[in-house]
């Protein structure tokens, strides 16, 4: 997790579920862990270089490396998701004028390639038994599955003004934030609810209301529960 989103600057905090001790690791921001390894990735920041990618390990605070310096211009905020035991895509600058495309990094080899896509994409999830990335396009209502090599592209319904957040591999359904509009004392506002929505059949169901969430600060735990990182606000479903 990491201990700031906005203010001072965020550190990389490694929490034990079984004793509950918390481990402080690295200046850093939106850390994302990666299956099947001991190691995560995570933002770092300054007003020189910009936002920079870098590896770490869970245990040894000390093996900590940049990912891909010469990679090009990062996003201030990144989605980072993993396609494979040493594969994630992200997004970067490249070219003329540093347009943002996705990029598909290798971390065992530290080399990085732009992927082959027809339309731009904002990564979201990894659906493993397709071997398609799931998409979606700023801005719009627009979201899509697609294969690493441009191919197999599968256009994906969403409720109106849905932001995936997580996707449940287990149960092919995706967790979606939904924005709503309400008024408050004669003045318009907004609201959040987060949603299950099946990627088999389409069914919808609200799991938490009115509560403002973003891709990062909520995940997944295999035993079938969901937290938004506040205490308190731990659901089972």
């Amino acid at each position: 997790m990491d201990t700031s989103r906005m203010g001072p600057p965020s550190r990389i905090v490694v929490i034990d579920r079984d004793t509950s001790a918390a481990y402080d690791r690295h200046a850093g921001y939106h850390p994302t862990f990666l299956a099947g390894s001991d190691s995560y990735v995570f933002f770092r920041t300054s007003t020189e270089t910009g936002p920079r990618l870098f590896l770490a390990d869970l245990i040894d605070d000390h093996d900590v490396q940049e990912v891909v310096p010469a990679l090009g211009r990062l996003p201030s905020y990144n989605n980072v998701v993993q396609v494979g035991l040493h594969q994630i895509v992200l997004q970067a600058g490249s070219g003329v004028g540093q347009a943002i495309a996705p990029w598909l990094v290798n971390l065992a080899t530290n080399q990085a390639a732009r992927l082959p896509f027809a339309r731009r994409c904002t990564p979201y999830a990894w659906r493993t038994i397709t071997h398609q990335l799931l998409c979606g396009i700023d801005g719009t209502d627009e979201h899509y599955f697609v294969g690493l090599d441009g191919r197999d592209y599968q256009e994906l319904k969403l409720p109106p003004h849905a932001s995936p957040l997580v996707y449940i591999e287990e149960y092919n359904a995706l967790l979606v934030q939904l924005t709503r509009g309400a008024w408050w004392r004669g003045f318009p506002v907004e609201t959040w609810h987060v949603a299950a929505v099946s990627l088999t059949d389409g069914r919808q169901e609200i799991l938490i209301r009115d509560e403002p969430l973003t891709r990062g600060q909520i995940v997944w735990i295999p035993q079938g529960r969901i937290s938004n990182g506040k205490a308190g606000n731990t659901s089972a479903h």
